[in-house]
């Protein structure tokens, strides 16, 4: 059997051997990101599972984009100019959402240190409220009958009052 399939390997045109190779190499980065993927779904944690849904949702499209870009070098395409592209690219894209991308990091911060969380009555600049939730890009704010939507950037470059419960 084996020397059937080296025989018929051999009859193959150098062109065909990139592209099978090329595919192998993708089919393992996707058993790669696969299993990366199952790894992080176990380990979702109470407070932060939507937190860790989006990151294991970025690291598995990252994987497949650097399994695609092996699988085109191995199949015999010049990626070079793909990459630097993709690098410009991500950096325009960047540039051009940085109050997005500072509000999503901001978001971050908030869920994962607890500065901040439901049911606290905190000022932040011009707005005072009983947090009602804080979600990845904004946290909202009830005062009244009225919410406020403040981005998560917002406390990350100004100051933050957080009262204790017996304070107000």
């Amino acid at each position: 059997m084996l020397k059937v399939f080296a025989k018929a390997w051999a009859q193959l045109p150098p062109l065909a051997h990139q592209v099978i190779l090329g595919i192998c190499v993708f089919l393992v980065f996707l058993l790669v990101a696969f299993i990366v993927k199952q790894f992080m779904k176990r380990l979702r944690l109470k407070n932060h599972s939507s937190v860790v849904k989006l990151i294991t949702k970025i690291v598995y499209n990252l994987i497949l984009l650097i399994g695609l870009i092996s699988a085109l070098g191995t199949a015999g395409i010049n990626v070079t100019a793909l990459i630097a592209s993709l690098g410009l690219a991500s950096f325009a894209a960047g540039y051009a959402l940085k109050d997005m991308l500072s509000n999503l990091i901001a978001g971050f911060m908030i869920m994962f240190n607890g500065s901040i969380k439901k049911g606290d009555h905190i000022i932040i600049n011009k707005y005072e409220g009983v947090v009602e939730s804080v979600r990845l890009r904004e946290t909202i704010l009830r005062q009244g009958d009225q919410r406020h939507f403040i981005p998560n950037g917002t406390f990350t470059t100004n100051p933050l009052t957080v009262f204790d419960k017996g304070d107000k």
